[in-house]
């Protein structure tokens, strides 16, 4: 299982990204991650498609391989079946600007006003 942590290991902040942004409702300690206005908070984690696959594979290798340290709840364990058979990564393309202009029209008839884009290409 060793080569197996490590190579998770290498994503370095995947205890901080779960703890800010899933667990503690997109808080780092007491503060909002929307108060840092002066930096963008960076996450050394799985991004793209390709790296939640490798991850969730590298899990499935912890899972298949439980059994070696733990005999008693091999038992338990479905071998047949991997993480990436209960997950689906949708690939399909959406068409940005339309989708976004669609929805800030409809916030614009709910007299809300703040529809301005964030430029994600920092």
């Amino acid at each position: 299982i060793k080569p197996v942590l490590k190579r998770v290991n290498q994503w370095k902040d995947l205890k901080n990204f779960r703890n800010h942004i899933l667990a503690h409702n997109l808080r780092v300690g007491e503060d909002s991650i929307f108060g840092y206005a002066d930096k963008s908070l960076v996450y050394n984690t799985p991004s793209t498609l390709s790296e939640l696959k490798l991850l969730c594979e590298l899990l499935s290798l912890i899972t298949q391989n439980i059994g070696v340290e733990f005999p008693e709840l091999e038992q338990q364990l479905n071998y047949a079946e991997t993480i990436n058979d209960k997950l689906t990564f949708p690939t399909g393309e959406v068409d940005f600007d339309s989708e976004f202009n669609l929805v800030a029209e409809q916030i614009k008839v709910l007299g809300l006003t703040r529809t301005q884009q964030t430029d994600l290409s920092a």
